[in-house]
Parts: structure tokens; C-alpha cells; sequence
């Protein structure tokens, strides 16, 4: 097909949206912006690659993005130990038997409500699921799933226990019944998994295949059945169809209008990655228990190691959420205190150390007044889409299950309709339904 499409966003929403245009049969596709400012970053560290900034792959991601990587050649690591839970020394807290089966059969209470959810979210009844996540289960009696949910049974964590910060309706998201077969297919190399190459190896063969341009647009204007850019320069660039796939409060669009800072919730995670002469006294990653259960910000949460180095030093990589006031200097010096007094990790080199802007969400509020189905109605209109973690989630899983969506209808627009064209529109709309179980 020969119209011309234009992706804003060269990150993983906006590349993952131009595969599937490709795989429609759209060759004529724009990508602007810059991969870095997508935020993925993969460090090449003494014969060990390692992401600082994506998360690792579930069982969720089986039909996204670990075909993907197949593709592209690309090798998937399957990680077969769960994450340890431990204490502020890094010493193992075990759960009891007991305890395992009130989580499971807690997670079995909660599939119920989520069948609501899939059924209600989009209607009036959506503001039942504005409130927090974490005050949405204990008005169902499932205060201790909150608890699961960030360091549960093979270590699901998602959060890291900050579901007083994420209403329901997008925790939701996230939380879905195949997320809890994790676990369990771990033993068959179907569950957690790294890219051994790194994200970012991903990411820079998919782009390599596009037309790009790092050219920043700043507004998108509908005109006469046509759409026009314009970019930092003024200039004005025409295309047929224009998909948004970078954080919509980044750029001037018809319905911009409906966003301010009332709309949009957003978090800050740090990235620390170092090496240390300490064997890790845990298999793989660590999630410790205290800080995460009374939510603590600007310490790590999470540790991770990366495996030992050609020259015999470990890596290891410490995460956790900020506050919005610490400076860069303050937070450093709040991590090495606590890897190196209380987890008694000494840190031999710094190889990465940063923060992110992190889960860009829709508010409470705006839950409640609808402005996430507002969006979904906007899809195509103008011929304009959107896409990206605000409108989906914000794993990469999840945009991309969205982008299969948002192009199926965009392709089912763009062909001639024929009996043919509405039954495979139909087919890949029930997949896409399917998927989100």
C-alpha cells in the first residue's frame, strides 16, 4: 500500500507499530525522534550485557516480543530460579506452606474481579476501579494479594509494592491470569527471561529497517483529509495517516486539550549498575522484603546480578523509586549507604547510575471522568492514533498487543471491503481480546 504513514516516537511503541504496518503491507513509513530518548539502555560491561532500564520478559511476552527476538536472530535466556525474598543483609525469608496457599488461592478470589474488570472498564461503572489499587483489594477482602502482587509466589513484581500510587483500572492492566502462570512455566523455559543481547540490540536491527529521522515534530494538524507535521523548524510535512507513539504531553495535538497536569501520573525508578568482589548470596535477583512492604523511596528494592566478569568481579544491578526533590548526588550516596552497610555489597566500580520518568499513567480523576475511553473513541479519527504505555501499559509486551489493535483497524480502513477483509478483521480483533487474559 502506498500511503504515507508517520510514526512520532522511535521507541518501542513507535517501532513496534511500524513492524505491523510492515506485516500489513504499508512500506511507505516515517519513523521520527531518537531511540535514546526512548529510555532503554542496554551497558556492555566486562563480556556481559546487561538492560538498565527494561524490565525482563514473562510469559506475556511468548507471543510479542520473544518472537521478536527469535527473528531478529537474537538469543532469549530463560532464568529458572524464582527471586529470593530478603531481608535488608540479603538473608533468604522463607513463606511458610501455609502461606503459599493463601496466596494462591487468594490469586484465584481475585481472577473474579478481574473478569469484572475486563467486563465493566470501559463502561459507567469505570469509576470502580479509580481508586488505588492497594484500596481496591482491601475493600475485597484481599489485603494480603497486595503483598503477593510485589513479591509473590516465583517473584511477580510489578510496583514493588507502590500500589497505593496505581488505581485499579491500571494496575489491571498489568495483572492479567497469565501473568500468574509465570511461575510455573518457568520449569518449562516459558517464564522469566532476558535477552541475552540486550533491548537495545533489538531495538537498533528493528529501526535499521525504516526510513527514520531524528527531525523532533512539535505539533500534528489535520488538513484536508490529509495530516500535517510540523516540526522545529516550522516546516510543514504531509502524510495520509499519523500514528503518536511518544508521551502525548510531549506534543500539540486536536485533542490536546484534554490533558493537563490534573490528567497524568507519573513515577521515578533509579538505575544503579556496579561490580563488587562479593559472590551473590542469591540466585539471580532479590527482593527485599522490609523496604518494599513499608514502601520505601530512594532505596534499592530490587537487586539483580548479571553474572560474574571476565576479569572475576560480579555485577550486579540495584533498583527502586525516587522522590521528585532528591538530587542525583543525594540519591547516590543513599544507595552506596545501603548496598554497602546494610547489604554489605561493596561497590568495586560504578558503571551506570540514573533516573528515569517512569509509568506515565492516567490519574484518578481522569479515570473517573473517562478520559482513557475518550482516547480509545479518538482512535483513527482524523486519521490519527495513539500509542504508547499511557494508552496501554507500559511494558513493551502490552504496546505492542495494543499496536496489533489500533493497526488492524487502521488496515481494515485503508483496503477494499470485501467479505474476506471483515472476517480476518474480526479474527485478529478476537486475538487481540484473547491476549488480554
Amino acid at each position: 500500500m502506498d500511503r504515507r504513514i508517520a510514526i512520532i516516537g522511535a521507541g518501542p511503541a513507535g517501532l513496534t507499530a511500524a513492524l505491523e504496518l510492515k506485516k500489513r503491507g504499508f512500506h511507505n513509513v516515517t519513523i521520527f525522534g531518537k531511540f535514546s530518548d526512548a529510555q532503554l539502555r542496554t551497558m556492555q560491561v566486562d563480556g556481559i550485557a546487561f538492560d538498565v532500564a527494561a524490565c525482563l520478559l514473562h510469559f506475556g511476552y511468548q507471543s510479542t516480543v520473544i518472537p521478536l527476538v527469535r527473528k531478529m536472530g537474537l538469543t532469549v535466556n530463560y532464568i529458572d530460579t524464582p527471586a529470593d525474598i530478603v531481608d535488608r543483609r540479603l538473608r533468604p525469608i522463607k513463606k511458610s506452606t501455609s502461606q503459599v496457599v493463601e496466596i494462591y488461592l487468594n490469586i484465584l478470589y481475585y481472577l473474579f474481579f478481574f473478569v469484572g474488570w475486563l467486563l465493566l472498564h470501559r463502561t459507567r461503572w469505570r469509576k470502580a476501579y479509580s481508586s488505588s489499587m492497594e484500596a481496591f483489594l482491601k475493600r475485597r477482602g484481599l489485603s494480603t494479594l497486595a503483598e503477593s502482587f510485589a513479591m509473590g509466589p516465583g517473584g511477580i513484581a510489578q510496583g514493588y509494592g507502590f500500589l497505593d500510587e496505581v488505581t485499579a483500572y491500571h494496575a489491571m492492566r498489568w495483572f492479567r491470569p497469565r501473568l500468574f502462570l509465570t511461575p510455573l512455566l518457568s520449569k518449562y523455559k516459558l517464564g522469566v527471561a532476558t535477552i541475552s543481547e540486550g533491548y537495545e540490540t533489538l531495538f537498533t536491527a528493528i529501526i535499521e529497517q525504516f526510513q527514520c529521522t531524528e527531525r523532533n515534530i512539535k505539533s500534528v494538524r489535520p488538513s484536508l483529509g490529509k495530516i500535517e507535521l510540523i516540526d522545529e523548524e516550522d516546516n510543514r510535512l504531509v502524510f495520509d495517516e499519523v500514528i503518536i507513539a511518544c508521551p502525548l504531553d510531549r506534543i500539540q495535538f486536536p485533542h490536546r486539550y484534554l490533558f493537563n497536569e490534573e490528567s497524568i501520573d507519573e513515577s521515578y525508578i533509579f538505575s544503579y549498575l556496579f561490580t563488587s568482589a562479593i559472590v551473590p548470596p542469591f540466585a539471580d535477583r532479590a527482593y527485599l522484603d522490609e523496604y518494599i512492604r513499608t514502601k520505601q523511596k530512594n532505596k534499592a528494592l530490587v537487586i539483580r546480578t548479571g553474572g560474574q566478569t571476565n576479569s572475576g568481579d560480579y555485577l550486579y544491578w540495584a533498583v527502586g523509586y525516587k522522590t521528585k526533590d532528591i538530587t542525583k548526588e543525594e540519591l547516590q550516596d543513599k544507595i552506596e549507604d545501603q548496598l554497602i552497610e546494610e547489604c554489605g555489597l561493596p561497590i568495586k566500580q560504578l558503571h551506570f547510575f540514573e533516573f528515569f520518568r517512569y509509568n506515565l499513567r492516567f490519574s484518578s480523576s481522569a479515570v473517573r471522568r473517562g478520559l482513557p475511553q475518550q482516547l480509545e473513541s479518538l482512535q483513527g479519527h482524523q486519521k490519527i492514533w495513539y500509542s504508547g504505555g499511557l494508552v496501554s501499559h507500559w511494558d513493551i509486551s502490552s504496546i505492542y498487543e495494543h499496536n496489533r489493535r489500533i493497526i488492524n483497524k487502521l488496515h481494515f480502513r485503508n483496503r477494499p471491503k470485501s467479505l474476506f477483509s471483515a472476517l480476518n478483521y474480526l479474527i485478529h480483533a478476537v486475538l487481540s481480546w484473547l491476549r488480554l487474559l
